[in-house]
This record gives C-alpha cells, sequence and structure tokens, in this order.
C-alpha cells in the first residue's frame, strides 16, 4: 500500500497540537518571574503624609514600593496636568524632586545598584551591551507584583509624552539616585516598543519622570 495524504482526523490532530503548544509557551513565559521575590508584595504600607496606601515588594533585602508615587510635591506633575492621570500612574517628579521630597519617612529614591538587584536583565543604552535577558524582565516586571507602569515624561519645557495609551506605545522611566555626569541621571526604562528594560544614562535632571521608593531590609 502505498502513502497518501494524512487524514483529516491527523491534520486536526497536529493544528490542536500546535495550538496547544503555543498556548503553553505564552503560560511559561508570564509565569517567568524577575529575581527571587520575597514574598513582600502581600505587605502595604500608608503614607503618613497623606495616607496613600502602597503594596510592596521585597528582593535581596530592599523593599520597593510596587506602585508609583503619587505625593504632591513642587516640581511634579500629573501627565497632562490631568489629575486622573495621576491615579493610575503616579506623579512625574523632577529628578531634584525625585531625591529630595518624593519618598515617605524611612525611604528614599533607590540607586542604580538597587535598582539592578531587581533588574536582572537590561540594555545598555549608553554601550549598546545586553545584559542578561531584557525581554524577559520586561515582562516579569510588567505583570508580576511589581507592576511597571508606562507613565511616559515631562519635558523640562513642559511636553509630555510617550505615557500608554495616551501615546502610543509608551515607556515607564524611572528615576535613580545616581547621576551620569552633573546634568543627567542614570534611568531604568520599560520600553513598550521593544519590550525590553533598558538602562539609559543621558537624561537631564530636568526631566520630570516616574519614582518608587525603596529601603533596606535586615
Amino acid at each position: 500500500m502505498g502513502h497518501g495524504r494524512p487524514g483529516p482526523g491527523l491534520a486536526l490532530f497536529k493544528r490542536a497540537l500546535k495550538r496547544f503548544l503555543s498556548l503553553l509557551t505564552i503560560i511559561v513565559l508570564s509565569c517567568r518571574a524577575a529575581p527571587i521575590d520575597t514574598g513582600e508584595r502581600v505587605r502595604t504600607m500608608t503614607d503618613s503624609r497623606d495616607g496613600q496606601l502602597y503594596p510592596t515588594m521585597g528582593i535581596s533585602g530592599i523593599n520597593f514600593l510596587a506602585y508609583n508615587v503619587g505625593f504632591k510635591t513642587p516640581d511634579s506633575w500629573c501627565y497632562n496636568n490631568n489629575d486622573s492621570t495621576c491615579a493610575k500612574y503616579g506623579r512625574l517628579y523632577s529628578w531634584e524632586a525625585a531625591k529630595k521630597n518624593a519618598c515617605p519617612a524611612g525611604w528614599h529614591l533607590p540607586s542604580e545598584d538597587e535598582w539592578l538587584k531587581l533588574v536582572a536583565g537590561y540594555f545598555d543604552v549608553p554601550t549598546k551591551q545586553t545584559v542578561g535577558d531584557p525581554r524577559q524582565d520586561y515582562t516579569a516586571l510588567i505583570i508580576g507584583s511589581f507592576g511597571a507602569k508606562l507613565g511616559g515624561s515631562r519635558s523640562p519645557e513642559g511636553k509630555f509624552i510617550d505615557q500608554a495609551p495616551l501615546d502610543g506605545n509608551g515607556d515607564g522611566m524611572y528615576w535613580t539616585s545616581t547621576s551620569c555626569g552633573a546634568d543627567s541621571a542614570v534611568l531604568i526604562v520599560f520600553n513598550s516598543h521593544s519590550k525590553r528594560v533598558l538602562r539609559d544614562c543621558d537624561t537631564a535632571k530636568g526631566w520630570a519622570n516616574s519614582v518608587r521608593c525603596a529601603r533596606a531590609v535586615k
């Protein structure tokens, strides 16, 4: 007996198997986490300045707020000066405001080194080098307990850019406390166009970006 075309039952089985494997891949990728999570996400803290409640999460001896800071200070803005955007994305702070006024007592603007304990994979913009898996960390830190937000930025001239979904894909740009020369500071960027975490070092301190606060724990 010669070999003919596979029967319709076999073809249907192959299509179903292909769909199942694709779904399984998506589930596995979505379950991947960033570096080891200590479970601090189940805890909360209240900012005594305005009563705002924040979830927290911990890693490698550091607690992070698991939501963008929204405390109103001088040199901080809601995107497009619209208060409703602050409820979802927090405020955008100049670097000086982020360092001096944004974080509650006992918390601080995390340094680059502290951020890189959380972010194991990133694309380094100044050197064009890739460290770890920037796409895996992007997915884990967007959908995981850290919940990074694509909150955009405000230029020193007052122009708001890159908030999702108002400006296309959008970016989440987070200050570190680490300077990059006299006039700029290191940013950790969640870039939704490339689906990667970036480390950048070319943003003037007069720009306004998102803030997460941190504190050391024993």
